[in-house]
């Protein structure tokens, strides 16, 4: 999740994920400002994970562990997007504390 996939060791990657997206991308956007909004954010995360679900669905080789990281990532955007503070405050840049 961390960094993107690796095309030369996983070369069907892409014809299954035409929109990869990792967290360091993520996190270089941030610093970036490219994200205008928490929508533009959240968009981004729940990309990484439909991702991963995308490419390993019916794959023996999918790992527990990253079900479970996804499993409480999307729960904690959901938790993030129900909020009433962001419900109220949708531009990225107001939230409180936010540090790249």
């Amino acid at each position: 999740f961390k960094y993107p996939v690796n095309t030369d060791a996983v070369p069907d990657y892409l014809l299954a994920v035409p929109r990869p997206k990792c967290l360091s991308e993520v996190e270089s956007d941030l610093s970036r400002k490219i994200h205008k909004t928490v929508e533009e954010f959240l968009k981004d995360l729940r990309l990484i994970f439909s991702n991963c679900v995308r490419y390993n669905q019916g794959r023996d080789q999918l790992i527990d562990e990253d079900c479970s990281l996804r499993i409480w990532a999307m729960g904690f955007l959901e938790l993030i997007e129900n909020t009433s503070w962001i419900k109220e405050n949708r531009q990225l840049q107001l939230l409180p504390e936010w540090k790249a």
